[in-house]
């Protein structure tokens, strides 16, 4: 599911029937996709979308959702990206798995998808006959499933002005320009010990990793991909996300990368040419999630009874305590947003755009 924008429209309603809270896309058990929204009474509405699909990703500038759909189409498999606005008007496909070619890129996920900050182009990872492709497709369908490089795994991150995308396959790392003369500027070529690129929220600085003693590097560049240095390292593996509104950069540590949980969270000072770094907060950790005006985080803990519950950790931006929610068990598709958090943080937006609201999916 995906916090969204405000944006209700329909039929006139009673006063006390009137929706006026944020959408959340939800996919249900049953398959379907629907928006609820809270009414003034403090009910939640629901509205279908579709009733068969997965993996809705909300448009930041738009009431509508692209979701991916699987289909038997003759003996043949077949799994597509579809635009929906949000009151269900089918708006066009984005992309279409040519035949032959597997409709999954992972189990139970037939694409990863991300819009542009604007919204207006979609970038997304699906199999092609040279493997997991990264491709673009414009929400107008000025051009659709556009192939921009192969590799595999497949990372990516748009820069926040639109118009950079930076994208880690395999074990290389490139930026691509988008709007212009789709160049690649290749960044490194041995990008290990991390997964997505990070950037900056003024556009200015891509956050990366290299391998180095005694476990990677942690690297600053420009926006474009473009004078990369060292600047800190740290002994094992990360996973990173900018604080908002800052040139501070959050690093998740795991000594044990197989493992899947983190050992402790740094901030690291990009803003000057002398990095500064601090520990933050020590774990475990699966996962974190900074709220949009960076004020706080939310910190994903498993519980100690190695039961596969987990508790939601308030943070301040200190790292200090501020409440905890009952343990939960994760869905299986939250269970994987949280086991890829900086890649689906920048794509499925699971706090309210106020900053109140933070979604959990489980039980």
């Amino acid at each position: 599911m995906a916090a969204g924008r405000i944006g209700a429209r329909g039929k006139k309603k009673a006063d006390s029937q009137v929706a006026t809270g944020v959408p959340i896309i939800v996919s249900e058990r049953s398959g379907a996709i629907a928006v609820r929204r809270r009414t003034v009474s403090g009910e939640w509405e629901r509205s279908l979308v579709t009733p068969a699909a997965v993996w809705p990703v909300l448009n930041p500038a738009r009431d509508a959702v692209a979701v991916s759909v699987v289909a038997q189409e003759g003996e043949f498999l077949r799994s597509n990206i579809e635009l929906f606005a949000l009151d269900g008007t089918h708006l066009r496909t984005l992309h279409q798995t040519p035949r032959g070619v597997g409709p999954v890129i992972a189990p139970r996920i037939p694409h990863y998808a991300a819009w542009s900050p604007r919204g207006d182009v979609l970038s997304y990872v699906a199999q092609s006959s040279y493997g997991l492709t990264l491709f673009l497709s414009e929400i107008d369908g000025a051009f659709v499933s556009d192939p921009i490089i192969n590799g595999a795994p497949i990372f990516s991150a748009w820069c926040p002005d639109n118009n950079f995308l930076g994208v880690h396959a395999g074990d290389e790392l490139a930026v691509i320009e988008v709007e212009g003369s789709r160049t690649t500027a290749n960044v490194a070529e041995r990008a290990v010990g991390f997964r997505t690129p990070a950037f900056s929220s003024d556009a200015n600085i891509m956050a990366y990793a290299v391998p180095a003693e005694p476990g990677v590097a942690i690297m600053r560049a420009h926006f474009q991909g473009t004078g990369g240095r060292e600047v800190h390292r740290l002994p094992g593996g990360v996973a990173m996300a900018f604080r908002p509104g800052t040139c501070e950069l959050t690093v998740a540590l795991t000594r044990q990368p197989d493992s899947g949980v983190f050992d402790e969270l740094w901030s690291i000072d990009m803003a000057g040419e002398a990095a500064g770094a601090r520990l933050l907060w020590r774990g475990p950790l699966v996962a974190f999630f900074w709220s949009p005006s960076g004020d706080r985080m939310v910190a994903i803990v498993p519980t100690h009874t190695g039961d596969g519950r987990f508790s939601a950790w308030a943070l301040d931006a200190e790292g200090q305590f501020a409440g905890a929610t009952e343990p939960f068990v994760p869905s299986v598709d939250y269970r994987t947003v949280l086991g890829f958090f900086d890649q689906f943080a920048t794509s499925h937006h699971l706090w309210s755009p106020d900053g109140e609201g933070f979604l959990l999916a489980g039980r």
